[in-house]
């Protein structure tokens, strides 16, 4: 009715994850309009992707830099996250 879409109920960690990523892009959007602008979904980067496979970062602006809410993430998943980023040459932020 307004836009939005059906499926499963989000589980509350994620709930609260799109919280706090939503609270990410309304800063982008105060200090950064420009890059807030190109700011890519991470549901609009699964939908363009050609494959399932791989991390699936939380957004992207400016083509190349990848945004993610980190919140708790232990030290092998943010090295994890760092290997992905730097094999495909991106910037990112950790939020």
């Amino acid at each position: 009715m307004f836009g939005g879409h059906g499926g499963r109920y989000p589980r509350e960690s994620e709930e609260t994850h799109d919280i706090h990523l939503a609270a990410v892009y309304l800063r982008f959007r105060s200090i950064a309009p420009a890059l807030a602008s190109s700011w890519v979904s991470e549901a609009r980067i699964k939908r363009e992707r050609k494959t399932n496979r791989g991390k699936l970062p939380d957004a992207m602006v400016d083509k190349r830099r990848v945004i993610e809410f980190g919140g708790a993430y232990k030290k092998a998943k943010l090295a994890a996250f760092h290997k992905y980023c730097a094999a495909r040459e991106f910037d990112y932020e950790v939020w």
